[in-house]
């Protein structure tokens, strides 16, 4: 149980680190187009060819969230396969548990009951010696 929460706590603890390095990739993303809109606005790239790289990089900017936010996607699902790995091994780990306990109290049950039989029929056996 110990292991299990610790690698939750540590899981936890990556997602919430790449959760932050994502919001600060996405704050870079956000200032690097008011950046390049200000810089547009600033020195009048008005032209046709000025506006296609801009359009251009506008379109890398996107790749390059998209490919963030498919990493981060992919992540959480690893997460999620590895929680449900974890709960697995929990349940059968708990159950093998709740068997061996049983099987251990039926045996002890089993060699008392033989113990006392065996007592009983001694008892017989020297009341019946004594008669």
């Amino acid at each position: 149980m110990n292991n299990l929460d610790k690698v939750f706590r540590e899981e936890f603890e990556r997602r919430s680190k790449l959760t932050q390095e994502v919001d600060v990739s996405m704050t870079k993303i956000q200032k690097s187009v008011e950046e390049i809109n200000k810089l547009v606005c600033a020195v009048g790239l008005n032209d046709t060819q000025r506006l296609i790289q801009l359009e251009n990089l506008a379109r890398g900017i996107g790749q390059e969230v998209q490919r963030v936010d498919n990493s981060y996607r992919d992540l959480n699902q690893k997460f999620d396969n590895s929680l449900q790995s974890w709960q697995g091994h929990l349940e059968v780990s708990m159950q093998r548990t709740v068997n061996l306990q049983e099987s251990f109290f039926k045996q002890a049950d089993t060699s008392m009951a033989r113990v006392c039989g065996d007592l009983l029929k001694t008892a017989e056996v020297l009341v019946a010696a004594s008669k």
